[in-house]
């Protein structure tokens, strides 16, 4: 768990590397754009909001939710394995029957929460944006992401027999 924490990190540090770039700069740079790069980082600026505590115990719920969702996928591409299948047929096999179930649960959570994230207050507006959008992100991951990295990890390098 801890080297996901170091890769996040890592890959959010880019990420504000990237959207901010000094331009050429001296190495003293211009103090308030890495200041407004980090206030940036504490707003979800698609529902204008901040990132607060309700927020953060979103995310830690959505971990869960994620981490469900890869544990299942990589249990059906094991399976298909271990019956024979070939690693790349056993990959789109293991996709397209956790298809169904990450749609439908992203789908109806964020169906139930748009009316709580639109209504609900200052209170739940924090908690129901994380989910919503962090749902809508964590589909593409458990989807698109994983299936890629476990045959680079599977095929290329040769770390999972």
């Amino acid at each position: 768990m801890g080297l996901v924490m170091l890769v996040s990190l890592a890959a959010i540090f880019l990420a504000i590397v990237v959207q901010f770039p000094l331009g050429g700069e001296g190495a003293g740079g211009d103090g308030h754009r890495a200041a407004r790069a980090v206030r940036r980082l504490h707003r979800l600026t698609l529902f204008h909001t901040t990132l607060g505590f309700m927020a953060l115990l979103a995310i830690v719920s959505l971990a869960g939710v994620i981490v469900s969702h890869i544990i299942v996928l990589s249990d059906f591409i094991e399976e298909a394995r271990a019956e024979g299948m070939p690693l790349r047929e056993a990959l789109v096999h293991a996709g397209l029957v956790r298809l169904r179930p990450v749609i439908v649960t992203v789908a109806l959570h964020g169906v139930r929460s748009h009316s709580l994230a639109v209504e609900g207050g200052e209170l739940w507006h924090p908690l129901t944006a994380v989910h919503i959008v962090g749902l809508l992100c964590a589909t593409g991951l458990t989807l698109v992401v994983l299936p890629v990295i476990y045959l680079l990890f599977a095929e290329k390098l040769k770390w999972i027999k």
